[in-house]
């Protein structure tokens, strides 16, 4: 009885795991997404925190990568209805993944990107992940997107590019632990180097493989976006 209980619910968890990282789910609440950002963007009052969002990361003077969000200065800057101590990893995902790739980025030019084209719901789910990718290819990059249902692959898709974003659950069990989204570089010393994955943490952190990384952390994967810089990127 104890056994076929205790599969069951293994077998209920992987139904909820696999819902919650769907490449349908996914897609579907970045077009709602978009449509939402469509329609608030021309808004006063989003053109009003756009002013004092370029003002304040302006005036931040951030340069190089950035770990630990929720620590001063990071912390406090603004991005949509939110502070990126709450919402900004996704920012800092693409900003440090940018500079990971040898290419020009200012944490506000990322942030104000993703205010036009990524902000979910105000930012109250921060930015949506689907939009890091295009950022990416505006840039000039090659961006692959792997979903959740082809994990196994990411390590092999990691080896292959450049750098690489990587969004997941924090926690399926608990929703309420939300997504994070980090940049991953190539070590120099080979394994993967995780930029802002604690928010207090103040350097990158290492790992053997993603497999090491999924498995330490209990991070359930949403996407992996594989990146390249392309033969005419100036």
């Amino acid at each position: 009885m104890i056994a076929h209980r205790r599969a069951v619910w293994v077998m209920r968890m992987r139904l909820w795991e696999n819902l919650i990282t769907s490449e349908f789910l996914v897609k579907l609440t970045y077009a709602l997404c978009r449509g939402w950002n469509a329609l608030a963007l021309h808004t006063r009052g989003a053109a009003r925190r756009r002013a004092r969002a370029r003002a304040a990361f302006d005036a931040c003077g951030i340069v190089g990568r950035v770990n630990g969000q929720r620590l001063p200065p990071v912390a406090a800057l603004p991005y949509g209805r939110y502070t990126m101590d709450y919402n900004g990893c996704e920012v800092i995902a693409a900003h440090n993944a940018l500079l990971g790739l040898g290419l020009p980025s200012t944490l506000g030019g990322a942030a104000a990107y993703f205010e036009r084209h990524g902000l979910f719901l105000g930012g109250f789910f921060g930015t949506h992940v689907l939009a890091i990718p295009d950022f990416f290819r505006e840039r000039g990059c090659e961006a692959e997107a792997l979903f959740a249902a082809r994990a196994a692959e990411f390590d092999a898709a990691f080896a292959g590019a450049e750098a690489a974003v990587l969004a997941f659950w924090n926690d399926a069990r608990r929703l309420r632990s939300g997504v994070h989204t980090v940049a991953l570089l190539h070590g120099a010393q080979g394994g993967v180097e995780v930029c802002n994955l604690g928010g207090r943490d103040r350097q990158s952190v290492r790992f053997a493989s993603l497999r090491e990384l999924t498995e330490k952390t209990g991070a359930l994967p949403i996407l992996l976006v594989g990146l390249r810089k392309t033969d005419n990127k100036s």
